[in-house]
């Protein structure tokens, strides 16, 4: 029986070496349903915002073929993107444009389109981790121009890859 069993770890064994090389995942710690409330007509004039309403925690590991540290890696690179080119009215067929939105991270905007956009990036490869914090105003740059009692909806998309 220990003879059979060697064999079984000897075969298997190979397989886990062998594996994929870049390891990447990103977590939504909160804020992960984003909501703007107009309330007064101040709202719609000057806009709103939400500061570091969703925290995004990442992990970025890129190693060789035996397990070390790649240090010829690129990095990784953190994009966002509307999943819809526009965002649409809940309960009708109105919709606003995207540009309405901003995505803020580390004091740097950039107006939401439907086209990914790198917002943060960075050179590590070696198991990192990191704490992303994402803020949001709508009709600040763009002032919203349309005032209606409806719900809009756009789903947003981050994506973290190799930084090329």
């Amino acid at each position: 029986m220990k003879y059979r069993l060697f064999w079984v770890l000897a075969l298997f064994f190979p397989v886990t070496l062998y594996s994929q090389n870049i390891t990447s995942r990103i977590t939504v710690q909160n804020g992960n349903y984003i909501e703007f409330f107009f309330n007064h007509l101040d709202d719609y004039s000057n806009g709103l915002s939400l500061e570091n309403y969703t925290k995004l925690m990442i992990y970025y590991n890129d190693t060789t073929d035996t397990g070390i540290p790649n240090t010829s890696s690129p990095g990784w690179r953190l994009s966002v993107k509307a999943t819809e080119p526009q965002i649409n009215s809940q309960y009708s067929s109105s919709f606003l444009p995207l540009n309405y939105v901003e995505v803020r991270v580390d004091g740097t905007s950039y107006i939401l389109s439907n086209a990914y956009q790198i917002i943060d990036s960075g050179p590590e490869y070696d198991g990192f981790n990191k704490t992303i914090e994402v803020s949001y105003d709508i009709g600040k740059t763009n002032q919203i121009t349309e005032v209606s009692n409806e719900t809009y909806i756009v789903e947003l998309k981050f994506l973290l890859e190799t930084n090329n």
